[in-house]
C-alpha cells in the first residue's frame, strides 16, 4: 500500500496512541505473570495484547475492548477486595477506573455507536460544529485507473448500477436513475446522489507526487494509465450517517465497471493506491473492504542504484558464496526451497529487472527454474513461468529448509529494506505522506 497523504486529528490516529498503552499494558501482564502466576494475569495479558493489535488494525472490536477493560477493572478490583481486603494499588486502581472508562468512551463512544468512522475527527464537539465535513478533505470517492478509455454510456451505466445495487430490480425510475451524458453522470438512488466520472486522461497531472512512488510496480501504473473511472458520493440523503459508511455502495458499483482495461484502484480521501487485480476485486465484497483493498496483492519492488556500494557489496559476497547453494543443492531433500535473484533482460535490450526465482534445474552455467513472482516489466512472463538464466545474472539466493531456524542467503535482502525506508522518508520530507 503506498499513502501519499492522510487525515489529520482522527479516531484512527487516537487508536495509533492507545494501542502502545495497551502494548504495555501487556508487558506489565506478562511481568506480573512471571512473577506471581494466575488467571487474572493471564487474561490482562490476552486482552491487553488483543486491544492492541485490533486498535493498530482499526478494527471496531479493538475499540470495545478500550471501553470494556476500564469497565470491568472497578468490577474486579471491589471482588479483590472482598475477598483479599483493602490495599493501596486496589483503591487507586478502583478510584481511577471512572476517568479510564470515560476517557476510552469519548474517544471511541461514537465510532461503536455508528456516529462516526475511523477518519473523523476525535472530538464529537469539531464534528458537530463543522457538520461532520471538512471542507480541505476529499470527496468520498474511488478511482479506476485504465489502460485506455471505457465506453460508458448512461444506459450502460444504468444496468452496472442495478447490478451493484439492485439485484432483484425492485426500485423504479423515480428511485434510481441516471442524467447526463459525456465524462460526468449523475446518478440518484435511495441513498444519495452521486457523481459517475469517465475521463478519456490520465488521473494524475505531472507534477503530482503519485509520479513519483518509490514502489516501482505502481510508479508504472501512473506513468501509463491513460483514462480513469470514478465514483463519487456528492450527497447522502442520511446526513447523520457516517459518510464512509457508503463505500460498501461504492465498491459494488466499482466491481462492475471495472474490466481487462483497469490496472489500479486508488482512494483519493486517504491516497492508498493498489493494483488491480481479482483477489483485489474480491476484497472490496468482504466485510471491512476498506481494511482489505489496499493490502499489496505483489511483493513490492524497490528502485536500486546499481552504484550503491551496499548492494555491490551483498550481490559480490552471495555470488562469492554461491558454491553453498550448489553443495546444499546437490544434497537437498524433499520440502527444502531453493531460489536465486536474477537479472533477466527486459523486450528493451537496454534494461533489465532482477526478480525472484524458483530453482527447477541447475548447471555450471546456466539456472533453471520458474518466476516466484509477478514481474513488473518483462512483457508476457507471468509469475510461474520457466526461464533460464546465465549464473553471471546471480544477484541473490535463499535456501529454506525445517532444519533451519531461518532461510540462508538473502544478502541483498537488508539493503533493499533499507532503501524502501529511505525512498519512503524522502518522498514523506516532500510532503507527500
Amino acid at each position: 500500500m503506498t499513502v501519499f497523504s492522510g487525515p489529520m486529528a482522527t479516531i484512527s490516529e487516537t487508536a495509533k496512541r492507545d494501542s502502545l498503552w495497551a502494548f504495555f499494558g501487556a508487558a506489565a501482564c506478562a511481568w506480573l505473570t512471571w512473577k506471581q502466576p494466575g488467571p487474572i494475569a493471564v487474561a490482562g495479558l490476552v486482552l491487553f495484547l488483543a486491544e492492541g493489535i485490533l486498535l493498530r488494525r482499526r478494527h471496531k472490536a479493538g475499540a470495545a475492548l478500550a471501553v470494556l477493560i476500564p469497565v470491568s477493572l472497578p468490577i474486579l478490583m471491589i471482588w479483590l477486595i472482598a475477598t483479599q481486603g483493602f490495599s493501596g494499588w486496589r483503591v487507586t486502581f478502583l478510584l481511577l477506573s471512572p476517568l479510564g472508562i470515560w476517557a476510552n468512551w469519548s474517544s471511541y463512544g461514537d465510532l461503536l455507536r455508528g456516529k462516526a468512522g475511523w477518519d473523523d475527527p476525535e472530538d464529537a464537539d469539531e464534528r458537530e460544529h463543522d457538520g461532520g465535513k471538512d471542507p480541505d478533505k476529499p470527496m468520498i470517492s474511488i478511482v479506476l485507473l485504465q489502460r485506455r478509455p471505457k465506453f460508458l454510456d448512461p444506459a450502460i451505466l444504468l444496468e452496472s448500477i442495478r447490478d451493484a445495487w439492485d439485484e432483484h430490480r425492485k426500485l423504479g425510475e423515480d428511485d434510481l436513475f441516471v442524467a447526463g451524458e459525456g465524462p460526468v453522470i449523475m446518478v440518484k438512488s435511495p441513498q444519495g446522489m452521486w457523481m459517475i466520472h469517465n475521463h478519456p486522461a490520465p488521473y494524475f497531472d505531472p507534477e503530482h507526487p503519485a509520479r513519483k512512488i518509490p514502489e516501482l510496480r505502481l510508479r508504472k501504473i501512473v506513468e501509463e494509465h491513460t483514462a480513469w473511472i470514478a465514483v463519487d458520493l456528492l450527497h447522502a440523503f442520511e446526513s447523520e450517517l457516517p459518510a464512509d459508511l457508503h463505500y460498501p455502495f461504492i465498491f459494488r458499483l466499482i466491481r462492475e465497471l471495472a474490466d481487462d482495461d483497469t490496472l489500479a484502484i486508488f482512494r483519493p480521501e486517504t491516497g492508498e493506491i493498489n493494483v488491480w487485480t481479482a483477489e483485489v476485486a474480491a476484497r472490496l465484497g468482504s466485510y471491512d473492504p476498506l481494511e482489505e483493498f489496499a493490502k499489496p496483492v505483489h511483493s513490492p519492488v524497490i528502485e536500486v542504484s546499481g552504484d550503491d556500494p551496499r548492494m555491490q557489496a551483498a550481490v559480490a559476497e552471495a555470488q562469492r558464496r554461491f558454491p553453498e547453494f550448489r553443495e546444499r543443492w546437490a544434497t537437498r531433500a524433499e520440502g527444502e526451497g531453493f531460489l536465486v535473484k536474477a537479472s533477466i533482460p527486459k523486450e528493451d535490450p537496454e534494461g533489465s529487472e532482477v526478480i525472484w526465482i524458483e530453482v527447477t534445474g541447475l548447471e555450471p552455467d546456466f539456472i533453471h527454474g520458474t518466476l516466484a513472482n509477478q514481474p513488473v516489466d518483462l512483457g508476457d512472463l507471468n509469475s510461474g513461468d520457466a526461464v533460464e538464466v546465465p549464473v553471471g545474472n546471480l544477484y541473490d539466493w535463499a535456501i529454506a529448509a525445517r532444519d533451519m531456524d531461518a532461510p540462508l542467503g538473502l544478502f541483498t535482502e537488508k539493503v533493499v529494506r533499507a532503501v524502501q525506508q529511505e525512498s519512503r522518508r524522502d518522498f514523506q520530507a516532500g510532503g507527500n505522506a
